[in-house]
């Protein structure tokens, strides 16, 4: 555990419900043909580590979230983004110089 960050009771199932409730409110059609990329994909092709990567997507429609809950243990999370995804995070992050 890190220093000064105390461990909250319940906390990953709160994150998984979060996930859960958003999936629900906003569902996203994903065509079964559309290429995923992993988190180590779009992280070598921006250069960036993959908790960056992850912070950016975790939160982004469209992005598939597989995700195991397990009772009294930490949620891990796979994160699959789609490649229509990852071009739209990229043209609304990217600037352009006037």
């Amino acid at each position: 555990m890190r220093r000064g960050l105390a461990k909250r009771p319940g906390a990953s199932r709160r994150a998984a419900n979060f996930i859960r409730d958003r999936e629900a409110r906003n569902p996203v059609t994903i065509a079964a043909e559309e290429h995923f990329l992993t988190l180590s994909d779009v992280a070598t092709r921006l250069k960036v580590n993959e908790d960056t990567v992850r912070r950016l997507f975790i939160n982004e429609p469209g992005v598939v979230i597989i995700c195991f809950p397990r009772k009294g243990k930490r949620v891990y999370r796979t994160l699959r983004i789609p490649e229509h995804v990852f071009q739209r995070v990229l043209t609304r992050l990217t600037r352009v110089s006037a």
